[in-house]
């Protein structure tokens, strides 16, 4: 399904290209090393954390608003970086930097636990660095993309996959992923803001649940 979704967002030029080989790879990394630890250790104190830290993500969401747009300098070739793109005051290797490092983390943590992984990444995206929607949409699941394939790859060497009902949720996800990203393509923040705000309920909820 991410794959699905990933080739609509690069087929429509949604991303900035030069952040994709950066956060990809440290994703990757950072995912192969979250599972493995998954392995061998229980969840319960991440569990923990994000009961404290997903209100917080909520209320930054909501309050926020809508994003203002910030002017940008001429951009080169659709796909490409803008030569000298200074969005929310940072430089472009101060960006590069930002979205490397939550790539690693989040990548981590996808490997290791996984739910509200894009929605995590798609904030450090639109909240800190000032990409719009569509952008963001577009290199999140680049990012989510390959530290989907980390985690899965290690968990299949380690025997930990159940194949039926992961071809079952593969054809759920594949409709969703395709479904979702034209919606976002097409509307950008429109959607994005309130999905954002009720994964981060459903995942909250979860947590709280136990399940």
């Amino acid at each position: 399904g991410t794959t699905i979704a990933t080739g609509r967002y690069l087929k429509n030029k949604c991303y900035e290209k030069v952040f994709i080989l950066p956060t990809v790879a440290a994703a990757l990394a950072g995912s192969a090393g979250g599972a493995r630890l998954a392995l061998i250790a229980g969840d319960e104190l991440l569990k923990k954390v994000l009961l404290v830290v997903l209100p917080v993500v909520a209320a930054v969401v909501v309050f926020r608003g809508g994003r203002k747009e910030l002017p940008e300098e001429p951009d080169g070739a659709a796909g490409t970086a803008p030569r000298e793109n200074t969005r929310r005051g940072l430089s472009l290797k101060v960006q590069l930097i930002i979205a490397t490092a939550a790539s690693f983390v989040i990548g981590m943590y996808d490997g290791f636990y996984g739910p509200g992984t894009g929605t995590f990444i798609m904030l450090v995206f639109t909240g800190i660095l000032g990409f719009d929607e569509r952008t963001a949409a577009g290199n999140t699941k680049c990012m989510n993309w390959s530290s989907n394939a980390a985690a899965l790859a290690t968990f299949i060497t380690g025997g930990k996959v159940v194949w039926v009902l992961g071809a079952a949720a593969s054809v759920c996800s594949i409709a969703g992923n395709y479904c979702g990203s034209g919606l976002v393509i097409k509307n950008g923040e429109k959607y994005v803001r309130p999905v954002i705000i009720a994964v981060l309920v459903l995942l909250f909820v979860k947590i709280l649940s136990g399940k």
